[in-house]
């Protein structure tokens, strides 16, 4: 067990016996640093892990406290839902090639038309097609060199 994970055992233990209750205040890093014993990084990293775990609620200027769990939480993670089918990749791709225009696909990787900045992108090419030929022929890296050395 690294020393961050018996930090975050330390808080989790003072929450299980009552002693940090639901909303309540919980120490400084530094006091609780010297409490243990060890350093203030390791408490940072520790309640940073215990805030992404939903145990702990950061308030900015106001330091940390224990969160309050929902029953729904609470049953969630009683009732682990297993999902037992097999995944085919071939349906899957089928599915997203079949899509008919203005259907939405969360999860395909591509955006709608509508959010695409088309007017930057017409004047970025108009630009482009206006400058010196060697930015369109040569490498930007090249051209920045080149500049860069007269």
């Amino acid at each position: 067990m690294t020393k961050i994970e018996w930090v975050m055992q330390q808080v989790q233990t003072l929450i299980d016996q009552k002693q940090l209750s639901e909303g309540c205040r919980i120490p400084s890093v530094r006091q609780f640093s010297q409490q243990l014993g060890c350093s203030v990084s390791t408490v940072v990293e520790a309640y940073a892990r215990l805030v992404s775990s939903g145990v702990l609620e950061s308030r900015i200027g106001a330091g940390y406290y224990v969160c309050k769990r929902s029953t729904a939480n609470v049953l969630l993670s009683e009732h682990a839902i297993e999902y037992n089918r097999e995944v085919d990749p071939l349906w899957i791709s089928r599915q997203s090639l079949d899509a008919h225009e203005g259907m939405l696909i969360p999860g395909c990787g591509w955006l709608p038309k509508e959010w695409m900045p088309e007017q930057t992108l017409r004047k970025a090419l108009k630009t482009a097609a206006k400058s010196d030929s060697s930015f369109l022929i040569d490498s930007l890296y090249t051209t920045k060199i080149d500049n860069s050395l007269k």
